[in-house]
């Protein structure tokens, strides 16, 4: 805060018991609005929590901004906490590296022990230590990872036990998957 616009305790006490009345209308002007109006909206399909984002829909027009804002900026927030959580996750981070090789077909357990050979993996004390464990958080981040670009998905489990499809965006289909780990298999073995 710059000289000379610094304020003592009793000042801001003082200018917060001057805006409480006008503070107070204004909630609740929002919450009658909400009110009135929330059987009236759609719950939003694009957020969690669509019970809260419901009633943020409905009490919007009684805040002043324009419609679709706060919904924005709730979208915009669940992203960027999914973006932050993944960018620090050592999961995320050695997918996006196996990525970088292509799409992955094959079993849970194959998948562990590919991504087990990084250093940095094998040391991370919060990197899942079975494949049983992988796979758990592979279905835990899927929503993050498919926000990421890393699409994940998991066929019916066979005798063999539990399979997983893993491509980025820009390979196309689960279908291309197939193609693209099938055809990187013929030319090599990983």
């Amino acid at each position: 805060m710059e000289e000379g616009q610094r304020k003592t305790e009793e000042e801001i006490k003082r200018i917060f018991q001057e805006l409480r009345p006008r503070v107070l209308a204004k909630l609740y002007d929002i919450v009658s609005c909400a009110l009135r109006r929330y059987d009236e909206v759609q719950a939003p399909t694009t957020v969690r929590m669509a019970d809260a984002a419901k009633w943020i829909v409905a009490a919007e027009p009684a805040t002043g901004y324009p419609p679709g804002t706060l919904l924005r900026a709730l979208e915009e927030n669940q992203h960027n906490a999914m973006t932050e959580r993944m960018d620090n996750n050592s999961v995320a981070n050695a997918l996006i590296d196996q990525m970088k090789r292509g799409p992955f077909v094959g079993g849970v357990n194959t998948l562990f022990q590919l991504l087990m050979v990084d250093d940095s993996v094998k040391f991370d004390r919060s990197f899942p230590k079975t494949a049983q464990h992988l796979s758990k958080k592979l279905k835990q981040y899927r929503p993050a990872l498919k926000k990421a670009g890393i699409n994940i998905d998991f066929p019916p489990r066979d005798k063999s036990g539990q399979k997983v499809i893993i491509w980025m965006d820009g390979h196309g289909s689960v279908e291309r998957a197939k193609e693209l780990a099938e055809e990187k298999e013929k030319s090599c073995k990983w």
